[in-house]
Formats: structure tokens, sequence, C-alpha cells
């Protein structure tokens, strides 16, 4: 698919419930096998301050950059996030 005005992927933590619907939605985009993925959602385990552990889903993206790239992404989000 040819797509010139797409330039980016907008993911909400908050609204992730772990389908795997971003994955699948940026395979048929960029038109890739069946066992190849760009995108990939993981499941965390986080522990309050509270001690309370809840589930969290995280998709992770840009998984075709170079690893420094994506390194840096990251880093950057969760000094703005906290995470």
């Amino acid at each position: 698919m040819s797509n010139k005005f797409q330039k980016g992927f907008i993911f909400r933590q908050e609204n992730c419930v772990g389908c795997g619907g971003c994955s699948v939605a940026c395979q048929i985009h960029n038109e890739l096998p069946e066992d190849v993925r760009f995108r990939k959602v993981d499941l965390y385990e986080v522990t309050s301050a509270d001690g309370r552990v809840r589930d969290v889903w995280f998709s992770h993206a840009c998984m075709h950059r170079p690893v420094w790239q994506f390194v840096r992404q990251l880093l950057s989000q969760s000094a703005l996030t906290g995470l």
C-alpha cells in the first residue's frame, strides 16, 4: 500500500488491551508476509507503590529501524512518561 500522507502510528498506552490489532494493521500496511512483524505487543506486570500488581500491555513500534534508533526513541519517551 502506498500512502504518502501517513507519517506515523498513534498508540495510546492507557487504551491497550493486548489484542495485537496494531501489529496486524502494521503488517498489512507494509505488505509483510505472515511470519514477519514490525510491531510487537508484550505483557508486563507492574507493581504500584502500595504493592498492587497489575498487567500492562505495551506495543513496541518501529521494529524495522536500526536498534540504536529504537532505543533512543524509547528512552526519550520513558523520560517524558515516567515509565
